[in-house]
């Protein structure tokens, strides 16, 4: 299960080890309840990110989620920088020190039961088919965990399914 795997390091290992190799400084898990109600389940931070930074655990309420929400409820990703995204994307993850930024969603049930972010710093670029393989696969890895910590009686559409931890790997 996501929470046993978050505490005992399986699944911070696999995001060290894609942070690394994929030169990012952060991935965060977002669980959405709603295209205006999102919460942070877990960040893995890598390198210059900071460690603690609490406005990046729940993040505000803008139109620009739910237009990524609407991309992600389609099973599609997203990959841009904000060089060379709209402004309303660009100034609302520039908020955060974001210049790069690939989002997989987790379909859970045919759902989508939330996102992964991985976040570059450092450099504007999209990200290469290596790094899309890479996130992509992290998704699915993650995506059944969850559905399997549901199958085993876990409530992961509940509010008590969120543990706002921040790791730095």
């Amino acid at each position: 299960m996501i929470i046993n795997s978050v505490n005992n390091g399986a699944i911070s290992y696999m995001m060290r080890s894609i942070a690394k190799a994929t030169d990012l400084d952060r991935i965060s898990l977002y669980r959405i309840f709603s295209k205006n109600n999102t919460s942070m389940v877990c960040a893995w931070n890598y390198g210059k990110a900071a460690a603690d930074n609490d406005e990046l655990l729940l993040p505000p309420d803008f139109r620009v989620v739910s237009g990524w929400i609407k991309t992600l409820s389609a099973g599609e990703c997203i990959n841009g920088n904000t060089a060379h995204m709209n402004e309303d994307d660009a100034v609302f993850l520039c908020m955060f020190g974001i210049k790069s930024i690939f989002f997989t969603p987790l379909i859970v049930d045919g759902k989508l039961w939330g996102v992964i972010a991985f976040e570059d710093h450092k450099s504007y670029r999209y990200f290469d088919r290596d790094c899309v393989n890479a996130f992509k696969a992290a998704g699915e890895i993650c995506s059944g965990d969850i559905a399997r910590a549901h199958s085993n009686g876990l409530d992961v559409y509940g509010n008590s399914f969120i543990i706002k931890k921040t790791v730095s790997v």
